[in-house]
């Protein structure tokens, strides 16, 4: 199965460590620096799941409101935010604000990886699971 990822940073150094780190492991991925654009993008395009920044251009809530976005179109997509801020609430908003998962910086690319294949595995099942109703009538 094909994955699509949507990588949200103002860092071009952090985009290009994900893009490449999913490269490796088979993912394909769309890399924009802020999240107006973004956001178009998750419009018009087909993603498996986001990975945002949490502050993007001295916004310190530029992440919060780009996942309380997403989440107006699409409840379901996993997000997974990833923030240097190192206070509990950080984790505690993302998820409050639509994340499935909250990851520090420096992110440990294994626990990462962990995350994308548990809700990659899940997409999975609810796609077949439709299929197969679709089918069924």
């Amino acid at each position: 199965m094909n994955i699509k990822a949507l990588v949200v940073d103002d860092h071009d150094e952090i985009r290009d460590l994900f893009v490449m780190f999913f490269k490796m492991k088979g993912i394909e991925s769309e890399s924009i620096n802020n999240p107006t654009c973004a956001l178009k993008a998750f419009k018009d395009g087909q993603f498996d799941f986001i990975v945002t920044d949490l502050e993007m251009h001295l916004d310190s809530n530029a992440g919060y409101k780009f996942i309380q976005e997403i989440r107006k179109l699409d409840t379901s997509i996993p997000i997974i935010m990833v923030t240097g801020k190192i206070f509990e609430d950080a984790r505690a908003l993302g998820l409050e604000y639509g994340a499935n998962h909250v990851l520090h910086k420096p992110v440990d690319l294994g626990e990462l990886i962990a995350i994308i294949e548990m809700e990659m595995a899940e997409v999975v099942a609810i796609k077949k699971a439709k299929a197969k109703a679709e089918n069924l009538v």
